[in-house]
């Protein structure tokens, strides 16, 4: 085995082990000469200049200079830069440049973000597995996404044939697992199944190197992590069950429940972006599109505003809260640039000073974005960010609130986004706000989410569940109950887990008092939302700490209702 996979957690600075790493073999090896004499490292394009800036930071120009890749500089230029052994280039010009980079003998690969190698059927992890170089070092915080195949693949890659053929794979260690996680299987099944999870976990330890947030923890600033469910408004709530109807007719035949969903989530966010259904996600978006916005028209006489939102209204009372209250900046996340357009109003409505990235961005413009937000002397008080093109990588300390306005099927793209403020170097205590809308789909992709995680947990940190999990995949009656709208409940999520902290994110085996807090619920509506929120933040440090200590938990959950 010649490969490896560094999948610490984000922000334990994967970037400077590998430049460590990288200066140290050119440099020695175990015969006393250098153990390679070039490096090719790939990364996301939003991070080539990274990479660029941190050898340059940690290693200075004189001692290496990396012939970063870029419109100025070719990678066919590269045979005749005889001054740096490092290339910096990114995915997509890699692709583009693939011949020239298949005539130089490199002796190191590292893929930054390698996840993105987890679908051995794309055009990228053909040539990226094709390239000539043994060593390989993937880089990846969330190294298992959606599913143990994905997980085969990425180790595929570094250590070819080392867990065998994806047939074996399959057979060992892939429908074992999975099936002991079926609700109602037989003890012999579970046993099998937890089993075969640590020895995956065991095979895949000697080339994985995987450490948690938990080992700097006392070196950063605190973090609270809030679930905000959101009851939605009467519009949203007549729209969602016009969406849902028109699925459970005769539109199943004609439209994708993906397009449907699409959908849903889009309503979720606002009602008035129905109207926009075909601007992100290709399919049979028209006569769904059609059929939605003629409800929305009959629904609102086309009047946009932000109190057909429960989500938006939160948002709004939240900025408002900070801006006044705190010198706090504030990143705003969204899968959706047209929900970012959205918030593009509000701000400007506000009178906000705010900056904007997403996949349009100029990639030489996002380093100058980010700098700018997090100059502590810069005026900018809030960043929409997508979660597609700035949730990876970034480093956005300049703020230290962030609200994740919609969730990914996938749980890693989301802890991705969300660990975006929670790096070394913030100062301040961050508080990361998720919402959700209550009864809708959003709460079932959240649901999703969990048994994902709990996934990851089984084989990545060898943590064997208890009891019996939900299964990955989607049944057909998970795919039924996901076009259903529970539009009187609190939160689904929420009594679907049985949690029994009536709501407020507090355990009764933490033993805590919440008489004062139930003195006041009636006063809630006249305080703002912040001020809500510091009564959490007032509990003490020590239980604090012991609820971060376990694996997954509601962190703090509450529930936002219009005025």
């Amino acid at each position: 085995m010649e490969g490896a996979i560094l999948a610490d957690e984000m922000g334990l600075g994967k970037t400077l082990q590998c430049i460590a790493l990288v200066w140290t073999l050119l440099r020695q090896g175990p015969y006393g000469l250098p153990s390679i004499r070039k490096v090719l490292i790939v990364t996301p394009s939003s991070l080539t200049s990274n990479w660029n800036d941190e050898f340059k930071k940690w290693l200075g120009l004189t001692r290496m200079c990396p012939y970063h890749v870029d419109k100025k500089n070719k990678a066919e230029d590269y045979v005749y830069s005889r001054v740096s052994p490092v290339m910096i280039i990114s995915y997509d010009m890699l692709l583009r440049s693939y011949d020239a980079i298949m005539s130089i003998e490199f002796d190191l690969l590292i893929c930054d973000e390698g996840h993105r190698l987890k679908n051995a059927k794309n055009k990228l992890y053909e040539m990226m597995t094709s390239l000539n170089i043994r060593k390989r070092i993937l880089l990846s915080g969330t190294p298992l996404q959606n599913d143990l195949q994905e997980f085969f693949f990425l180790n595929d890659f570094v250590n070819p044939g080392v867990l065998g053929t994806l047939k074996e794979f399959k057979k060992n260690f892939e429908e074992p697992i999975l099936e002991s996680r079926n609700p109602g299987c037989s003890k012999g099944v579970k046993s099998l199944g937890e089993l075969r999870s640590t020895q995956l976990s065991k095979h895949t330890s000697e080339f994985i190197l995987r450490r948690t947030s938990d080992v700097q923890a006392s070196h950063l600033s605190t973090k609270r992590e809030t679930i905000i469910v959101c009851r939605a408004t009467p519009i949203q709530e007549a729209l969602y069950l016009h969406a849902v109807d028109y699925w459970n007719g005769s539109a199943a035949a004609r439209v994708s429940h993906l397009s449907v969903t699409h959908a849903l989530r889009k309503i979720c966010n606002h009602p008035g972006l129905v109207q926009r259904l075909d601007d992100e996600e290709e399919g049979e978006q028209d006569d769904l599109k059609g059929f939605l916005s003629h409800h929305w028209s009959t629904l609102s006489d086309n009047v946009f505003n932000t109190a057909q939102s429960g989500k938006l209204l939160l948002v709004e009372s939240l900025l408002r809260d900070l801006e006044h209250n705190t010198k706090e900046k504030i990143v705003i996340v969204s899968y959706f640039t047209s929900t970012l357009d959205l918030f593009e109003v509000v701000c400007k409505d506000m009178n906000y000073a705010y900056l904007r990235l997403d996949g349009s961005t100029n990639v030489n413009n996002r380093k100058s974005i980010v700098d700018q937000f997090n100059d502590a002397k810069s005026p900018h008080f809030v960043l929409l960010l997508s979660a597609r093109a700035g949730g990876v990588g970034l480093n956005l300390i300049g703020a230290s609130r962030l609200v994740l306005y919609d969730s990914d099927w996938n749980p890693a793209t989301d802890l991705q986004a969300m660990a975006r403020i929670w790096r070394p170097g913030q100062m301040k205590p961050v508080h990361i706000y998720r919402l959700l809308t209550a009864g809708t789909v959003e709460e079932k992709i959240f649901q999703r989410q969990i048994s994902k995680a709990d996934l990851t947990q089984c084989v990545i940190d060898n943590d064997i569940m208890q009891g019996n999990e939900p299964t990955s995949k989607m049944s057909l009656e998970e795919l039924k109950d996901l076009f259903t709208f529970e539009p009187h409940t609190e939160s689904y999520v929420h009594t679907s887990l049985q949690c029994v902290c009536s709501g407020e994110g507090e355990v009764p085996a933490l033993q805590i008092d919440n008489e004062d807090e139930e003195e006041d619920s009636d006063e809630d509506s006249e305080e703002s939302f912040l001020e809500i929120l510091k009564k959490k933040d007032n509990k003490d440090k020590d239980r604090e700490r012991e609820r971060r200590k376990k694996k997954f938990n509601l962190k703090t959950f509450g529930t936002f209702r219009m005025k």
